[in-house]
């Protein structure tokens, strides 16, 4: 009968740390970051021009809810102003647009010290505001909407359960509307982000 209680005993101290861990992790994620955006260029049919992209800086935010074993789930946000060489039928020019996304997000990684991160994204990115160096505004004058997806690999690092540090190169593509004939182009660039970005728990379980 003593064998059994210390059994219990030592299980259930076993257990009582691991169960406060898991209780005392927060319940919401919220992460901001900043990172260097570069891509391919690409033919938009609906300005019958190249679109050959320079390199942006990307600010992204995102809340994320943990579903278990360094797991969450969330929604990402991301805006960049890019720069841009126009190449139409008529005219070349630089000019500028604004890029943003909304995506869904699965995270994975987290605790305290190093740790490795995979982020895998799939939602819309939007194109608008195409205007020449000038500030001459350009064709389409309304948003071009594609779906994109990306896969993002780096590493983190807990300062505290609820604070964490993440350096991560992010690979993604986009589908745009392909032209036809010798136009087609391209519609399928890719894309590469180099951020840091940093995780805050809030609330607990």
């Amino acid at each position: 009968m003593s064998r059994r209680l210390l059994t219990l005993v030592l299980l259930a101290a076993a257990a009582t740390p691991a169960r406060a861990q898991r209780y005392g992790e927060p319940s919401t994620w919220l992460s901001a970051g900043i990172g260097l955006w570069q891509s391919q260029g690409v033919y938009d049919p609906a300005t019958n021009a190249a679109w050959n992209f320079g390199s942006a800086t990307q600010y992204r935010g995102a809340i994320e809810f943990p579903v278990g074993n360094g797991v969450a789930l969330g929604v990402t946000g991301t805006y960049a102003s890019v720069p841009l060489t126009y190449q139409g039928s008529l005219f070349t020019t630089d000019a500028t647009m604004a890029m943003s996304q909304v995506l869904g997000t699965v995270h994975v990684g987290g605790g305290m010290g190093f740790h490795q991160v995979i982020d895998l994204s799939a939602g819309a990115v939007s194109f608008a505001g195409l205007k020449a160096s000038d500030g001459t505004s350009l064709q389409p004058d309304k948003s071009i909407i594609d779906f994109t997806f990306a896969l993002g690999y780096g590493l983190g690092y807990g300062l505290s359960r609820s604070t964490e540090l993440t350096l991560v190169q992010e690979y993604s593509t986009f589908v745009h509307a392909r032209g036809s004939g010798n136009a087609g182009g391209n519609n399928t660039p890719r894309q590469w982000v180099t951020r840091f970005g940093v995780r805050y728990g809030v609330g607990g379980q």
